[in-house]
């Protein structure tokens, strides 16, 4: 088995009735302090395969969150979220998980919804937890 990065799947290809491959689009990313801030499309690339998993991603997206809700989005349209607390610009509204920081893996999605979770916690009864800092 091998594993191929930076690679957007685009079509199934079906031969004769079979699938024969798939057709990828080959990406390139520019990185600046961590973010994407370019995605290019390098060319098409053909696998061939006899049989596909699908693996089921999808990007944040928050077109739900009204703009005067007093939930601040930030310039990828992603709630700011405290980064200790998973606490919104607006108090009592939590994100965690891939709505909170996208980009990670499963393990810290967990993790970091296990967090948000003892925060929500404490904030419905009314404990004392970080003061969020807002710089998400």
């Amino acid at each position: 088995m091998q594993i191929v990065i930076n690679r957007a799947p685009k079509s199934f290809v079906i031969e004769n009735g079979r699938l024969t491959g798939m057709m990828f689009e080959h990406l390139e990313y520019d990185i600046q302090n961590g973010e994407i801030t370019a995605t290019r499309v390098l060319g098409m690339e053909f696998f061939p395969c006899d049989d596909v998993i699908l693996a089921i991603g999808q990007e944040n997206a928050f077109p739900w969150i009204e703009r005067d809700a007093g939930i601040e989005l930030d310039k990828w349209n992603v709630p700011k979220v405290d980064k200790i607390t998973f606490q919104s610009t607006r108090p009592e509204v939590f994100f965690g998980g891939d709505a909170a920081f996208a980009r990670r893996t499963s393990s810290w999605s967990v993790e970091h919804g296990h967090q948000a979770a003892i925060s929500i916690h404490k904030f419905c009864h009314g404990e004392s937890f970080p003061p969020a800092c807002r710089a998400a």
